[in-house]
């Protein structure tokens, strides 16, 4: 049998119990980043690997790899330097054998772990700005390690980003709060590297080892500095964004777009998610609403509660449409083309909300982005049968490394417990 995390993990009373408690565990990790700071005093990054620049394309990654180099990430490294990139690697942890960097970096630098990836990234900004590497550098990609690479898709991942006329370039975005791009993954012209407000940002960033201040200070504070940096609105993008999915769904047949749907992830622990049964309800509303020239709809009680009761069954694209229709009265029926485009618009919709990368992860695949976010299953957004579908895109050898790393972080309302299980579900660790 299937195993889930339980849903009783985030009950009610588990969420009240959290919301209490998020004053004192905000104060708590608030004091254990400033005990972190003090330790981090003096105790300056060591670059174990340096190689002159010559003024070509940079590939700047924060690592957090102990021991040894992650397979799928060294093969990233080695694909940057192999396409001509000056690489920088700023790694928070330490490998027992820094030399074996020398083949796959340029330079590679040893810190230490405060700050969480804007630490690496700000040593990695203020190398650039002091030894004047950002005076002739044409074009920055931003990257973590907190992501899997595919190791098929990284080559031409790496030309889109780089090749790009797009200022400011993410991966993904997100809408979770405000819009911004993932700072995981964020491609920069040499202009944006010069400007002064984004020299600003970078020499000013307060280090913090809290999540939200990271997220709020970092990723959104980044992206806010990039907004202003950009000649114009449009050089702000996200590679795989909306309008790029939305594009994708306009020329799918309805066998293809039920290939989409099956696609979409399961796991209801957290966040929204895409649901046939509540596109039901929505195709029904908008219908009603903006169709009515052409149909009459059923509004009695027993028709509404079909549509909005727990005894609807809508496993696919065809049992909705007939479902839609058994509502008309006489023999009135929709074109199923009106229903396929209320369907898009509603996997659009679910597409934009919160993270793109963590909602999204196996149609993100289908589209071509390389890159699975790592804590997917940590953060109650996929369950197993949805890791089963991300894997499906790899091959044997990545997907078995990829599972690998997904199940050593199993659901953190389910492993963490006391004041660590309460911060974890109101999103401060």
């Amino acid at each position: 049998m299937r195993h889930e995390p339980s849903q009783q993990t985030y009950s009610i009373f588990r969420q009240i119990i959290a919301a209490f408690s998020h004053p004192g565990n905000m104060a708590r990790l608030t004091a254990l980043s400033e005990f972190n700071r003090l330790k981090s005093l003096g105790k300056k990054a060591v670059r174990h690997i340096e190689a002159p620049y010559k003024g070509q394309k940079i590939l700047m990654m924060a690592l957090f790899q102990k021991g040894t180099l992650r397979k799928d990430v060294r093969f990233i490294l080695r694909a940057a330097r192999e396409k001509g990139y000056y690489v920088i690697a700023v790694n928070s942890l330490k490998l027992r054998d820094p030399s074996e960097m020398a083949d796959v970096c340029d330079l590679y630098t040893e810190r230490y772990n405060f700050g969480r990836d804007f630490g690496s990234f700000q040593w990695g900004f203020k190398h650039l700005f002091d030894q004047n590497l950002a005076k002739t550098c044409p074009r920055l990609l931003m990257i973590n390690d907190s992501v899997f690479f595919n190791s098929a898709r990284v080559p031409a991942f790496l030309d889109d980003m780089m090749s790009s006329p797009i200022e400011a370039l993410g991966a993904t975005e997100n809408y979770e709060i405000n819009h911004h791009l993932g700072s995981f993954c964020i491609a920069m012209s040499g202009n944006i590297l010069r400007h002064a407000k984004f020299q600003k940002y970078w020499r000013n960033y307060w280090l913090s080892d809290v999540r939200p201040t990271v997220i709020k200070r970092g990723e959104m504070g980044l992206s806010k500095v990039l907004k202003k940096c950009v000649t114009s609105s449009d050089q702000f993008q996200a590679l795989y964004d909306s309008a790029r999915y939305s594009t994708l769904l306009e020329g799918l047949s309805q066998d293809q777009l039920e290939d989409i749907v099956s696609l979409m992830r399961r796991c209801q622990l957290t966040r929204s998610r895409f649901s046939l049964v509540k596109t039901l309800e929505t195709i029904e509303e908008d219908l009603s609403l903006n169709f009515l020239e052409d149909v009459q709809l059923q509004i009695g009680s027993d028709a509404i509660s079909e549509v909005t009761g727990s005894r609807v069954a809508v496993s696919n694209i065809e049992e909705l449409i007939s479902a839609v229709n058994s509502r008309l009265v006489g023999q009135n029926r929709i074109d199923p083309k009106r229903l396929l485009t209320l369907v898009k618009s509603e996997l659009v919709d679910n597409f934009r909300q919160h993270s793109q990368i963590h909602q999204n992860s196996a149609v993100l695949l289908l589209m071509g982005l390389p890159i699975v976010k790592l804590d997917c299953l940590y953060r109650g957004m996929l369950n197993t049968l949805d890791v089963n579908k991300v894997l499906s895109f790899l091959p044997h050898d990545e997907k078995e490394e990829l599972r690998r790393l997904l199940y050593a972080r199993p659901f953190g309302g389910d492993v963490l417990f006391g004041w660590k299980r309460s911060a974890f579900m109101r999103g401060l660790i």
